[in-house]
């Protein structure tokens, strides 16, 4: 017989661990109505409710490591991990046929991000001016 190895502390803190991690996804500026911060938490919230009631040992074992690993997941994507350890090649990022590509389409999406930033701030002014 597998004993229980986590406590109800030791699951409500992987519950509020989950839940600082979705606190701190960056919003995506360039699709608003996307919020991946909301899809986190609401996720997290469902599936700890759904095997709220699991009870046998062998299971919330594999419930929990299995939380523990998306997690882990959830934290490398925010912490930007695999940028840092595969970084683009030149030869990717600058292309043969268009060396520019890549460069180019990250100006336009940073002006495309701050023209949105502005007039999301600008309000009901930013509508009037553009008439």
């Amino acid at each position: 017989m597998v004993q229980i190895r986590q406590t109800p502390t030791e699951i409500l803190h992987l519950y509020r661990s989950f839940l600082r991690l979705g606190s701190r996804w960056p919003k995506d500026h360039l699709r608003p109505d996307r919020n991946l911060k909301k899809v986190i938490e609401s996720s997290v919230t469902e599936k700890f409710r759904k095997n709220s009631s699991a009870q046998e040992p062998e299971v919330l074992n594999l419930l929990f490591q299995e939380a523990e690993r998306e997690l882990d997941a959830l934290k490398r994507l925010l912490d930007n991990e695999f940028r840092a350890k595969y970084p683009l090649s030149k030869k990717i990022a600058s292309p043969v046929d268009n060396p520019t590509y890549y460069s180019g389409l990250m100006v336009a999406i940073d002006k495309a991000v701050n023209k949105k930033l502005q007039n999301s701030s600008n309000g009901i002014f930013a509508w009037y001016k553009r008439k």
